[in-house]
């Protein structure tokens, strides 16, 4: 996990950015292109980071140009911003030469430039404001920006960072809360949220938006103490299952149910027709096999199915649900369930059409499990 690190690196560069543009000096620009160099080989894709000393002070494509002629005619400073960057990168290459052969090694990565996935920033699974709503800030502070020293450098730099980090092909950023991937942009981002918090101090309805903030850091951090207990998922949420666990500390098998499907009843009336119940199932499923509960005739209406699984295997073993061409899967290893223990398991199931469903459980590695209490019920 690189952000943290970067994230210093971005301070560090923030830092010598300032000073060196109050004070020119060979000092700083051998910090500035050391930094940028140990920046790229930590996490090549935030080298887009260069375009805050770049822009730094600049505010027209004329002052662009000027400060570019500058550092080009000024040859002790290109000297020393190129010399220090290339021995940042210096010991990484020289390692991966003598490793693999070649002086780059690629890692792979791979880019969707032309859809950008925009639920990185709002999506139910990491959305950026949604698990990190204080972030909010970061957008208001662009309406505060104008005729800032650093107003273009940041604006420029968020944009591109963000078109960046929207557009890697696994969006989800893998195993995290929230998106991971923004943590060292804030050293930056920062910047937009001091403009927001300086313009609210100038009005007098401020109480106000202290307390809109504080209600965004107290979600902020319920939700990361959901996250470590497991009730946020490390990498499979949505805005159904979102809204069932929004402030709430306890799940019912039902609510964890909406992990893996879109079947579901959030408000149900009547009471529900039990239509199958058996106790004490025993079955042993071979890797990469499938195993049937039972199978039972359906129509074209919501069932509810339930049952105590006790298996050896939690983290590679699922319930499916089968009726036609649709089949769901669940999977076993849920925010309070325990290996080796009896667990409640429950899910609704919508049929396409009438006929038979058939409802069994699944192992990557094989596994021993018994099912107890397994109970289907007609909701109408």
């Amino acid at each position: 996990m690189t952000h943290v690190y970067v994230f210093f690196l971005f301070a560090l560069l923030l830092f010598f950015t300032i000073r060196c543009h109050k004070k020119l000096s060979i000092k700083n620009t051998i910090a500035i292109g050391f930094l940028l160099g140990i920046i790229a080989i930590t996490r090549i894709t935030d080298l887009i980071v260069f375009l805050i000393p770049l822009l730094w002070g600049v505010s027209s494509i004329l002052e662009l140009k000027e400060k570019i002629k500058f550092i080009i005619n000024n040859r002790t400073i290109l000297l020393c911003l190129v010399l220090s960057f290339i021995l940042a990168l210096l010991p990484q290459l020289i390692y991966w030469k003598m490793s693999y052969g070649s002086w780059i090694y690629n890692t792979g990565s791979k880019w969707n430039f032309l859809t950008p996935h925009f639920r990185v920033l709002i999506g139910g699974e990491k959305g950026l404001f949604i698990y990190t709503p204080i972030n909010i800030l970061f957008l208001i502070g662009l309406f505060y920006i104008r005729n800032k020293p650093f107003s273009v450098a940041i604006l420029w730099f968020s944009i591109l960072n963000a078109y960046i980090l929207l557009s890697w092909h696994d969006w989800t950023y893998a195993a995290s809360y929230a998106c991971r991937a923004f943590v060292q942009s804030y050293a930056v981002m920062i910047f937009l949220t001091s403009l927001v918090v300086h313009e609210i101090f100038l009005r007098k309805n401020k109480i106000l938006f202290f307390l809109g903030a504080l209600y965004f850091i107290g979600v902020n951090l319920f939700q990361i103490k959901q996250y470590n207990e497991g009730i946020i998922h490390y990498h499979k949420n949505n805005f159904k299952y979102y809204s069932q666990i929004y402030l709430n500390s306890t799940q019912t098998p039902l609510q964890l149910s909406l992990l893996d499907t879109d079947d579901f009843i959030f408000f149900s009336s009547g009471k529900p027709r039990q239509v199958l119940k058996k106790n004490n199932i025993d079955i042993t499923v071979n890797p990469n096999e499938k195993e049937i509960i039972n199978k039972f005739f359906v129509k074209e209406i919501y069932y509810k199915i339930s049952m105590v699984i006790k298996t050896s295997d939690i983290w590679n073993t699922n319930i499916y649900a089968k009726s036609g061409e649709k089949t769901v899967s669940f999977r076993l290893n849920r925010f309070g369930v325990n290996e080796f223990e009896e667990n409640l398991y429950e899910f609704y199931f919508l049929p396409t059409n009438s006929g038979e469903l058939e409802i069994g459980i699944s192992s990557k590695y094989g596994c021993n499990a018994n099912i107890k209490d397994f109970i289907v019920e007609e909701i109408r």
